[in-house]
């Protein structure tokens, strides 16, 4: 059964306290992991924004730059991107789950890809990503820029890093998925068997 639930999320940014909120659906579905593994590919929406679970990091890797300044590639100051609304992925989204090609949704927030991947996985069935199959927005190629020292997978874990909705579907209905999605997706990635005792089920390739 499908439980409604409400999660309430608050970040600061510049000592302004923030609110998120997020009407969800909760509830459980036993698939076979053989199933899911012939359901092999997975596509993605794109997005520039940020979660505003991130704003407390991302105060302290911005702090010296002004935030009425563009940077290089920017459209608007880094002010103004940092606040910009949140999408809603409904709209693009809409043929595709009429059409019967969408086998899961995973949506990218906190925890980025290594953390909402394997929510939509069952058990024995893991993930590969092949990073750098996106074009990764000026935002996060920034905060990249500006944190070298930060090692790669907890960057992923930290933002979504451009990937805002992950659709899973069978190979040979790729085309047709992205066809019905009105605005430009990327393959990034497939499903593999999960190591047994594996630490992680997100595997990050280069």
């Amino acid at each position: 059964p499908l439980l409604p639930s409400m999660m309430v999320a608050g970040a600061t940014l510049a000592g302004v306290l923030f609110y998120e909120t997020v009407a969800f659906l909760l509830g459980t579905l036993q698939v076979d992991p053989l199933f899911f593994l012939r359901i092999a590919v997975f596509s993605a929406l794109y997005t520039a924004l940020l979660t505003p679970l991130v704003y407390p990091l991302l105060r302290r890797v911005f702090e010296w730059i002004p935030m009425d300044v563009t940077p290089a590639g920017f459209e608007v100051p880094i002010g103004e991107a940092l606040l910009a609304p949140h999408r809603s992925y409904l709209g693009p989204l809409g043929a595709a789950l009429a059409g019967g090609a969408v086998k899961a949704l995973a949506h990218i927030t906190g925890g980025g890809l290594p953390e909402n991947l394997p929510r939509v996985l069952p058990d024995g069935v893991a993930a590969r990503i092949d990073v750098g199959s996106w074009p990764l927005p000026p935002l996060f190629a920034l905060v990249e820029e500006l944190t070298p020292l930060m090692d790669e997978r907890e960057r992923y874990r930290t933002l979504n890093m451009g990937i805002g909705m992950v659709v899973v579907s069978a190979p040979d209905e790729v085309d047709a998925l992205q066809a019905a999605i009105p605005e430009p997706t990327w393959l990034i990635g497939e499903l593999i068997p999960a190591e047994r005792d594996a630490t992680h089920r997100v595997h990050l390739a280069r």
